[in-house]
């Protein structure tokens, strides 16, 4: 209904009952179809989750109970249980873990990044390093990260070497996984 008046306003004349229904039926299509996406999209999210449960749980538990790391099959499929290593630093620990890993000779884990805009003929302020950027006049941003693998790294050789990491402020998580190579 309020499709019509849109498109009546845009178009400065009255539409015919047959290009409503011809808009009509595309917008119930284009409803549908993601109502269709949506509901694949959480279909997919639920097999993922038991994907995640079978390799990091009910294989390493059975392997576990078998006092085995790894299997090949008749087929040729190699299984393996090996560990794995996982971290996230989120935004409300972010200072505190950054902090942590300077305090703790890491810091090198830290990537910064510098962004800096300027307009056209502005060259030579370009030229100026951060420490100049307040002084000219010009706006930054100054960004920190640890990217997830670099830190999932971090976590297993630290673990390896049996040093004690802040689980909370990293978002450490250890597990065990399963890998299947196919046989060919």
């Amino acid at each position: 209904m309020s499709t019509k008046v849109i498109l009546e306003k845009e178009n400065k004349k009255a539409l015919s009952n047959k290009e409503m229904v011809e808009v009509s039926e595309l917008v119930s299509t284009l409803q549908d179809q993601r109502d269709k996406l949506k509901e694949q999209e959480e279909k997919v999210k639920q097999i993922k989750e038991v994907i995640k449960r079978i390799e990091e749980d009910d294989i390493p538990n059975k392997f576990a109970e078998m006092n085995m790391s790894s299997v090949e099959m008749e087929n040729g499929d190699k299984i393996a249980v090996k560990p794995f290593y996982f971290g996230s630093i989120t935004k409300t620990n972010q200072i505190a873990a950054y902090k942590w890993l300077r305090d703790h000779n890491h810091g090198d884990l830290i990537k910064n990044e510098v962004k800096v805009g300027f307009g056209k003929g502005e060259d030579a302020g370009a030229a100026n390093i951060k420490k100049y950027l307040n002084e000219q006049g010009f706006s930054f941003t100054d960004r920190e990260s640890v990217h997830p693998r670099t830190l999932g790294t971090f976590i297993r050789e630290q673990t390896e070497k049996g040093k004690v990491l802040p689980h909370d402020l990293l978002g450490v998580h250890i597990g065990q996984k399963a890998t299947i190579k196919r046989g060919e």
